[in-house]
Parts: structure tokens; sequence; C-alpha cells
């Protein structure tokens, strides 16, 4: 096994000027050189909320860990290496595979989105509305109220045909301090009101959701931010 692993760093879900978005580490194993063991310890070290490796490159075959345990399903690393296999293959993918669920990827207006059909697959976040964006803004990691895994939220203009919030994500008990970027809980909120949504996330990010017969989506800017070697 090689002494040296090679992980690419890419923020998912960035503003315009490519600022700000979810950091992942993806890493091509097409050989399975890292144990499960040694994949977890790597995501640990890194930090990332999800690391993603990547074990074929021709079927687009994922594996995540996030840093308690191989999990299904993420929104921002998916799209991540959705954006970063089309990089690599120099040409976007259709789909990307995990743990054996197909994945549709499109590729629209220089964003990278994923869709999906199994809601079950997606981390149970707990939706906790606020009356205003405000009281988003001045929530603390420390608040008793974001301590189990909390998608926190607050309308910012409902009436819109695509309506427009803003969110945060805590998720202690899951090893998350804040989480600056959370797809799948977009996506669980654009299921909840059968509609499309934009959200501000965390700093400054911004996150597209949908939601209609073809399944749930999400989408966003991805950057390549650098490389490192562990």
């Amino acid at each position: 096994m090689s002494e040296v692993t090679h992980v690419h760093i890419v923020h998912i879900f960035t503003d315009r000027d490519g600022k700000f978005g979810s950091p992942t580490g993806i890493i091509v194993d097409e050989q399975q050189e890292l144990s499960p063991e040694r994949r977890q310890e790597i995501t640990k070290q890194l930090g990332f909320s999800e690391t993603v490796f990547i074990n074929d490159l021709k079927t687009c075959d994922v594996s995540i860990y996030a840093q308690q345990s191989e999990i299904p399903f993420a929104g921002a690393p998916l799209v991540g290496t959705a954006w970063y296999l089309g990089k690599l293959k120099d040409s976007p993918i259709s789909s990307i595979v995990c743990q054996g669920n197909n994945i549709e990827v499109v590729h629209e207006d220089g964003l990278t989105w994923i869709v999906t059909n199994k809601l079950s697959t997606l981390p149970a976040w707990n939706l906790k509305e606020f009356a205003n964006q405000d009281e988003v803004d001045a929530l603390t990691p420390s608040d008793e109220a974001v301590q189990e895994h909390t998608y926190a939220w607050a309308w910012v203009d409902k009436g819109l045909k695509v309506g427009k919030v803003r969110a945060r994500t805590f998720a202690p008990d899951w090893g998350i301090i804040e989480e600056e970027a959370n797809g799948s809980g977009s996506m669980l909120l654009a299921h909840k009101f059968g509609r499309n949504l934009l959200f501000k996330h965390g700093q400054g990010s911004y996150i597209r959701a949908a939601a209609g017969s073809t399944g749930i989506a999400v989408g966003g800017k991805v950057v390549e931010v650098t490389g490192k070697k562990i």
C-alpha cells in the first residue's frame, strides 16, 4: 500500500465568486488499497464533515465517510464528487453510484445537481423553523435548540416562485459543530414543501433544491480549492 494518499479538496455550494461552500476531501482508491478502517482514520484526520473515496472511475462508484462511520448519502459530497469526476473524465457524468444506489447527475448553467427518489437514504435532520432570518443568524453552536443534528431555517421570501430561505446546520452529536453548507437538509425542506427553494446557508454558501415527481434534487457551484498529501 502506498504510504502517501493524495487528497483533492473541493468546496461545494459556493457563492458566484467561488467563496464559502462546504469543503470535502476526495480520494481516488480504485485498487481498494485503503481498508475501511484506514478510510475512517483519514476522514478524521482531514477533519471535514465527510470524505469521499472513488472506488471505480468507469462506473462512478463512490463511498462516503462521515466523522463517525460510512454513510449512504450526503448532498454536498455527492455534488462535489460528481463535478470532480466530470473533470477527471473531461466530460460531465450523468450518474454516480453510492452503496448500490444510482443517483442522477445534471449539469446546468455552471451548476452541478444530483437527483434521488430514495428519501430513506437521506440523513434524518431535525428541521427547526425560526420566526425570521435574524433569529437564525443569532444562533450559536452552544444553544440548546440546536444540539441534535438540527437544520435551522427561516423564510426570507416565501412568496417568490423560487422561495428564499435562510438556513444553518448544527450537529455536535454527529461530530459537526456547524456545517457551512448542508445539501441533504435542504433537500428535505424542499421535499417538505414540494417546491423549488434557494438557500443562503452558513456564512455565505448558496444551495438550490427542488422537489417534484421525478425526485428530490440539490445543486450548486463547485470549485476545486487545492490538494494535499497525507
